[in-house]
């Protein structure tokens, strides 16, 4: 899946060190409320053998921004019989944040998601402080749905979540019709 100046590409065995040192950082992993992860040595190992190639109901990508690794882009909860799925973003490298790998990626998965696979609803969760994410989710057409007060818990404080979503049939310029290849609409249903 290609977006511009981002190419989005299966998890492989080889980026197990990159996929340790992003998602053991506390600068990125605070971003997914966890700013003090503990993981197992082996705990990737497991993912890519198990959840990160079975691509019927979840997947994980690695986000290439210009030809390099930047971050990791993935769903889950795919939902063929009420056409969801979820998303889940961070880009790895920080100074690779803030030029545009993210939105970029999103599109690739989202277009993807709908065009390829028949959905109808892409959903996220952004915690409330993250306003720079936010404000990217809304510019590509997502809608905040409400707010998940009090959701999360580190650092000793609670943190509130905005739940937000992204229809196919919404009127974004980036998305083609939000119409499936009529295949893809038999199927799904």
């Amino acid at each position: 899946m290609v977006e511009g100046n981002v190419a989005l590409r299966p998890v492989r065995p080889d980026d197990l060190p990159l996929l340790r040192r992003w998602q053991t950082d506390p600068r990125i992993m605070t971003g997914w409320g966890m700013p003090q992860p503990l993981r197992a040595h082996n705990a990737f190992e497991h993912q890519i053998v198990g959840e990160f190639t079975r691509f019927e109901s979840a997947a994980v990508f690695i986000i290439e921004g210009d030809g390099e690794p930047v971050g990791r882009i993935d769903f889950s909860d795919f939902d063929p019989r009420h056409r969801s799925a979820e998303l889940a973003i961070y880009i790895g490298e920080v100074d690779a944040q803030g030029k545009g790998y993210a939105g970029n990626a999103i599109k690739a998965i989202s277009t993807y998601l709908i065009l390829q696979r028949g959905v109808h609803r892409i959903e996220l969760n952004v915690l409330e402080w993250n306003q720079r994410a936010h404000d990217l989710y809304l510019r590509l057409g997502f809608r905040d749905e409400g707010l998940l007060r009090d959701h999360m818990y580190f650092d000793g404080v609670w943190h509130s979540e905005y739940q937000m979503a992204l229809l196919a049939s919404d009127p974004v310029d980036w998305l083609p019709d939000g119409q499936p290849p009529e295949y893809v609409r038999q199927t799904a249903t």
